[in-house]
């Protein structure tokens, strides 16, 4: 896999923080790949440790009660576990629509039943995360849940039905849907159970909210593009903002990447203007205040684990002379 080399770190001035409880998340997420035989041996169990899901999760969610922490990693695990397969469909037999549609239909079930009618091991896993979820959150938030991973996966069989019928993606239509393919309205969601944050209905959709919702979304999934470009790459996927925008401009591969910097670094400083300028929410304003926080927490979790703590992706920036660090 060939490195991919960035001009220059991205701009996210936010302060890193990690759950005190990562290391155990780390332990107990390698158990549950075991328990549920996720991965068919030691050396694929040490394969997804390398990729330190866990600790993705921590940082995303400094705050997490443990059990809620240890529940969401294995979400986490199990979501990139199941890209893995969509990226490899035709060794897991999801390579047609019509295999897609069916594993969808089954995935949602699981989240509407009470106990799953398979003895598969993979939903019996997600039937168990569902539950432990189920615990640390209420009916509406798992309502919000359900839409959020239906979109998910229409996202994924929008993807796969573009690519059997030879469909390059469209600038536009990847530009609204890729948070989704990312999982990232998952993650953003994810905090009201996390950060145990309470706010008024409305509150959620005023839209400087809602605006800055998607401006997080955005900066993490524009950050992983940058990240996985040499994995899609290899993949010959071009679901990836960096080759759309090649493509669209005739731009060579440098500059295609210097421009999605540009792009992710526009919408972090728009967020952070956003974020100096909250709607007067009374006496709400410090749960706002704390949401905004978490969502700093997520953008900033993206690159941290992405540089630090993962070997999924192979990238690195490009160095910068001695003199310059010294100034």
């Amino acid at each position: 896999m060939q490195k991919i080399i960035l001009p220059r770190p991205l701009f996210c001035p936010f302060q890193p923080k990690i759950n005190v409880y990562a290391k155990e998340a780390e332990v107990r997420s390698c158990e549950f790949l075991r328990k549920f035989n996720l991965a068919d041996s030691e050396a694929k169990v040490e394969y997804y440790r390398r990729q330190g899901f866990a600790y993705m999760v921590a940082r995303m969610f400094p705050e997490a009660a443990p059990e809620t922490l240890f529940a969401f990693t294995d979400l986490n695990t199990f979501l990139f576990l199941m890209d893995d397969r969509l990226d490899h469909s035709d060794e897991s037999g999801l390579q047609s629509v019509s295999n897609l549609e069916q594993y969808v239909t089954a995935f949602l079930d699981i989240l509407l039943i009470s106990a799953p009618d398979t003895k598969i091991p993979e939903f019996l896993a997600l039937f168990d995360i569902w539950e432990r979820i189920k615990k640390v959150s209420d009916h509406s938030w798992q309502n919000q849940f359900r839409q959020s991973m239906k979109e998910i996966l229409d996202a994924a069989l929008w993807q796969k039905r573009n690519v059997v019928m030879g469909v390059s993606p469209d600038f536009d239509e990847y530009i609204k849907i890729r948070q989704c393919l990312g999982a990232a309205n998952i993650a953003t969601d994810t905090i009201a159970v996390t950060s145990r944050i309470s706010l008024h209905p409305d509150i959620w959709t005023d839209p400087v909210v809602r605006q800055l919702t998607i401006l997080a979304r955005n900066a993490v999934c524009w950050a992983n593009d940058l990240f996985s470009l040499s994995k899609e790459v290899r993949h010959g996927d071009d679901y990836n903002l960096v080759l759309i925008i090649e493509k669209k401009e005739g731009l060579n591969r440098e500059d295609a990447i210097q421009k999605v910097t540009e792009i992710h670094d526009r919408d972090v400083v728009k967020f952070i203007q956003l974020a100096n300028n909250l709607p007067d929410v009374g006496k709400q304003a410090g749960e706002v205040q704390k949401y905004v926080r978490a969502l700093t927490h997520i953008m900033r979790a993206n690159i941290d684990w992405s540089y630090n703590e993962s070997d999924r992706y192979n990238f690195d920036y490009y160095p910068v002379p001695e003199y310059i660090n010294a100034i």
